[in-house]
């Protein structure tokens, strides 16, 4: 393992300045809207990246960003209402993907009634 920048990095991988990017990370937690100013950092090969904020704090992220990674989305620029928008587009594919799982389980539900 290489140590650069403070973090340690598996698999002998170099991380560079330039590889390193400022942005905004955003997300909904405990029904509030968060968003942090930091860098976003290559972490390893598993193609996820941390975001570590100005205070400290360490977040996983998506390497690209508007791509979501644990319901949190980065920008390079700060732009809430884009990544208001975004979160509301994500939290509606989670709802649909639920509805779907729901509507399954009443069609089995109404298989299984329909033979006794």
């Amino acid at each position: 393992m290489n140590k650069h920048d403070g973090v340690m990095y598996p698999y002998g991988d170099v991380i560079t300045e330039n590889m390193i990017r400022e942005g905004y990370l955003y997300s909904l937690w405990s029904g509030r809207f968060k968003v942090y100013h930091g860098r976003v950092k290559p972490r390893s090969r598993d193609g996820i990246c941390n975001f570590i904020t100005d205070e400290g704090k360490l977040f996983q992220c998506n390497p690209e960003p508007g791509m979501f990674h644990n319901a949190l989305v980065w920008l390079e620029d700060n732009n809430e209402t884009l990544a208001r928008e975004l979160l509301v587009d994500h939290e509606n594919r989670q709802i649909a993907k639920l509805q779907e799982q729901i509507d399954n389980h009443l069609y089995k539900i109404k298989v299984l009634k329909s033979g006794l």
